[in-house]
């Protein structure tokens, strides 16, 4: 660093390398916390269907989560 400090210059003008890597990796975060949370749903389905098994009993259909955001779906169709 220079005697008087960081030059306008370096201040104003940042690194896009690591703005873009920042962006690309704040991405896979959301991504990643996004389908975390859908899982935690299936698993509660899938405890709830293993315990009707262990019941004796056996479900017909098959269980499916649809995302109402992203249309995204989990389960067995």
């Amino acid at each position: 660093m220079a005697k008087c400090g960081m030059k306008p210059y370096v201040h104003k003008h940042r690194d896009p390398t690591f703005d873009t890597v920042w962006g690309k990796f704040r991405k896979e975060v959301k991504l990643a916390a996004e389908q975390k949370r859908s899982m935690a749903a299936f698993r509660v389905l899938a405890t709830c269907r293993k315990i009707i098994s262990i019941a004796g009993y056996k479900l017909v259909s098959g269980l499916v989560i649809e995302n109402k955001k992203t249309g995204n779906r989990y389960g067995r169709y």
